[in-house]
């Protein structure tokens, strides 16, 4: 699945989840986040874990459908949900 795709997934699921005051999440505010995930699990990241663009995607549309109260400020908080949705969902992967 191309990139573009996955990150308009990304903010449709963030639309449907949020409340209506919240601020919109734009496509480039996503490719950011992943980004900053990327440099601490990515491949070569501070912590290695390996995960790519689409599996941190995946992380955060299941983190926008989990915790939809909770703001998305894009933070360490932000980002260390997405890591246990990930790991999550390879955890699943690996049981199916």
């Amino acid at each position: 699945m191309s990139q573009s795709v996955l990150v308009q997934q990304v903010c449709n699921v963030y639309r449907q989840s949020f409340r209506p005051n919240d601020p919109e999440l734009e496509a480039g505010d996503v490719i950011e986040f992943v980004a900053y995930c990327l440099g601490f699990y990515g491949h070569g990241g501070i912590y290695d874990y390996g995960f790519s663009f689409e599996e941190v995607c995946q992380g955060l549309i299941k983190r926008f459908s989990y915790r939809p109260s909770l703001d998305f400020d894009g933070d360490t908080v932000d980002r260390e949900y997405v890591r246990e949705m990930v790991f999550e969902i390879r955890e699943r992967k690996e049981c199916a």
